[in-house]
């Protein structure tokens, strides 16, 4: 069952991820949840969970303030889209600005 999922992005990311996705064949929205797919594939939170006589029981838990590196499929995705959390912090705010003032 798919499920519709409203991101709001900046207009740049969004570009350079349809440029992206056009250049694999591949839909935005599958990069996604590829990716998403890995994120939880590879988080404690998101772990197997063992059966203890009928209890579950979460065979990990994450740290939130353990620095640990990205995973390497994680880590090539970074600034590939080429905009920083500044740029996308900007157009946000100019959007509420716009809507609300």
């Amino acid at each position: 069952m798919t499920t519709k999922l409203t991101l709001r992005l900046s207009g740049q990311v969004i570009e350079n991820a349809k440029r992206f996705a056009a250049s694999e064949n591949r839909s935005v929205s599958s990069l996604v949840e590829d990716y998403f797919r890995r994120i939880a594939a590879t988080s404690p939170l998101t772990a197997p969970k063992l059966s203890n006589k009928g209890k579950t029981k979460v065979v990990a838990k994450a740290d939130p303030k353990a620095s640990q590196p990205l995973p390497p499929s994680t880590q090539s995705l970074v600034g590939i889209l080429g905009v920083t959390a500044d740029d996308d912090r900007r157009e946000y705010r100019a959007h509420l600005e716009a809507k609300h003032l």
